[in-house]
């Protein structure tokens, strides 16, 4: 038990008395008489009743201490909560590298390396990859900018859980009006290329670059067209990568069908055709 000595001038005595320690985060504490350890918290009543140390406006409960969030301003990178530092004009408290922002804290982004589960964004775990701890996106998740987000068909609650151009229809993940399902991902249609155009065929010739060339001429796109192929990928630039399944019947020229079709044409495998385009 501590003990401090106080000196009682109307009763000209001394006495001790109990030391009473200042109330950490969350403890109960005494408005008026307690001061709360951390000099950014306070003594404020619990709707329940009762009086606890909370941080007071503008800071937040970090471990045992109150810090500034991410987006507060502040003087030195000591203020931020962890994993932060103060930076930028005016200086603020941000994420560092590694790290997104969730409810004020920075968790470790997925496919970072963390030590504990607690560590990691939303609907991840910390788990041996490898020999090396990560944080990886738990099942029916994917990893998109180092955030898990639900897969399409996966069940939801909010459209900001799903993956990117998807929206939250009816508990379920899915792709929104305009967009249409591609692996597991929501592509759009390129607009300024129109949905009208007949099918184009495109003769496959022995000279690889004769094809590059021929496609060039049909794929007037983004003022930029010069793919490039090779086992069995046909890269475009401005687009992502797609697949061509060329034919493998006795025809002796083989050929790659380029359709716009529904008015939003999608990427897909199949036989001896290549639907385009694909934008993410």
């Amino acid at each position: 038990m501590n003990l401090f000595l106080v000196f009682a001038a109307s009763a000209s005595i001394l006495r001790f008395v109990d030391a009473r320690e200042a109330p950490g985060l969350g403890e109960p504490c005494e408005p008026g008489v307690d001061t709360c350890q951390d000099w950014n918290a306070e003594c404020v009543s619990e709707d329940g009743g009762g009086f606890t140390c909370e941080c007071v406006q503008g800071f937040v409960q970090d471990g045992g201490n109150c810090r500034i969030p991410t987006g507060g301003e502040c003087t030195d990178s000591f203020e931020c909560i962890s994993n932060a530092e103060c930076t930028g004009d005016p200086p603020t408290c941000q994420c560092s590298e590694g790290f997104l922002e969730e409810s004020g804290h920075c968790k470790v982004a997925a496919g970072n390396p963390c030590t504990d589960s607690a560590q990691c964004v939303s609907y991840a775990q910390c788990m041996d990859i490898g020999g090396v701890n990560v944080c990886t996106c738990d099942d029916g998740h994917v990893e998109v900018d180092g955030r898990c987000k639900v897969a399409l068909g996966g069940e939801c609650q909010d459209t900001v859980e799903c993956v990117e151009n998807a929206e939250c229809v009816s508990d379920t993940c899915r792709c929104m009006q305009g967009f249409q399902e591609h692996f597991g991902e929501c592509g759009g249609c390129d607009d300024a290329q129109g949905s009208n155009q007949p099918p184009t065929n495109i003769q496959k010739k022995r000279d690889q670059s004769r094809l590059n060339s021929d496609l060039s001429e049909v794929l007037k796109l983004h003022g930029s067209t010069t793919p490039f192929h090779g086992d069995q990928k046909l890269a475009i630039p401005n687009f992502q990568v797609v697949f061509a399944w060329l034919k493998t019947d006795p025809d002796p020229v083989n050929s790659v069908a380029m359709e716009r079709q529904l008015g939003c044409p999608l990427v897909h495998m199949a036989h001896s055709s290549l639907v385009l385009p694909f934008i993410g």
